[in-house]
């Protein structure tokens, strides 16, 4: 699964392999809990992106523009 997902993507292993965050490139070592240190292995977004990719959503945010 893994080489076929290089294949898709060879930033993604490159960026895991390194403990680096496939989005933002920042560090990503260190986690909240072992449920986002999971999430790493599949998306490889470091906490700070998990976050914000994950945050609730604000339907008021859409009323503001």
């Amino acid at each position: 699964m893994e080489e076929y997902l290089h294949t898709l993507q060879p930033t993604r292993s490159t960026a895991m392999a390194q403990g680096k965050c496939v989005v933002c490139g920042g560090d990503a070592s260190e986690f909240k809990d072992d449920i986002s240190a999971k999430e790493y292995t599949i998306s490889g977004l470091c906490q700070e992106c998990q976050d914000e990719a994950f945050a609730p959503y604000d339907e008021d945010e859409d009323d503001e523009s």
